[in-house]
């Protein structure tokens, strides 16, 4: 999605496609735009590409996996390893590449145009409840199911162990409810490194998501430091300065 031009892209050529018979029809749509090694030097680029196929709804994730395991697997969340994908973002680009984006729209898109990270930040500053799992500070409220039924904690914990049950025997009312829900969902706070309980930006934060947390960094064994910490500071930081100086957030 990074690309202006959809020539010989044939993946690009059928969204575009899909994207243009939605449009015909009236329906509106959300983007979701992975950043990752590929895209991450081009945030005004990748803007300007959402702008012109008119989505006015942006989602940006960051591509954080672990290196393979012995058997060739990508790594279960909670392996203790610090090893990532050469494809994968840190904290500091995926910082970088968010504030460039802001730059722009909070001159020129502002709302018009929503972006969901830059939209939970604001309402975490004003003292609004977070209506994104990532920035909330328990988890649990996000399940993923799959074709056949089964039913998951979260999409990023698709794993044996995160199995609540399956739709076709169990109500979902009752997985939501059951212990194991509700002990994946406090294990976000349980596990957070101290020092993330002591930072000035946990009120937009709450140590992000636990997919991107990691277990080796010195810290006692039930707790993770989000690899992307520094996405919190310097973005956070970032917002914090601009709204110490003319904003049109605070008009």
């Amino acid at each position: 999605m990074a690309s202006n031009s959809a020539q010989g892209n044939l993946p690009i050529i059928k969204f575009e496609q899909a994207i243009k018979c939605l449009a015909s029809h009236g329906v509106e749509f959300n983007t979701l735009t992975v950043v990752s090694q590929s895209n991450m030097l081009h945030p005004q680029r990748v803007y300007a590409y959402l702008k012109s196929i008119g989505s006015r709804y942006m989602q940006f994730i960051p591509l954080v996996e672990r290196a393979a395991n012995k058997d060739g697997m990508l790594a279960h969340p909670q392996d203790e390893q610090t090893a990532v994908t050469p494809w994968s973002v840190d904290g500091l680009q995926f910082g970088k590449f968010l504030n460039a984006i802001f730059d722009i729209w909070i001159r020129e898109d502002i709302g018009d145009i929503g972006i969901q990270l830059f939209e939970q930040t604001l309402a975490a500053w004003c003292g609004l409840p977070p209506q994104v799992c990532v920035f909330a500070p328990v988890c649990g409220s996000a399940f993923a199911m799959e074709m056949n039924g089964d039913v998951y904690n979260c999409d990023h914990f698709v794993y044996p162990q995160y199995k609540l049950g399956n739709i076709n025997d169990t109500p979902l009312r009752q997985m939501n409810n059951s212990a194991k829900n509700q002990q994946f969902g406090l294990d976000k706070s349980r596990t957070m490194a101290q020092e993330c309980h002591t930072c000035p930006w946990q009120f937009a934060c709450y140590g992000g998501c636990p997919k991107h947390r990691f277990f080796a960094f010195g810290l006692r064994t039930d707790e993770a430091k989000l690899s992307l910490c520094r996405l919190s500071v310097l973005f956070l930081s970032y917002r914090a300065d601009d709204e110490s100086n003319e904003n049109p957030l605070r008009k």
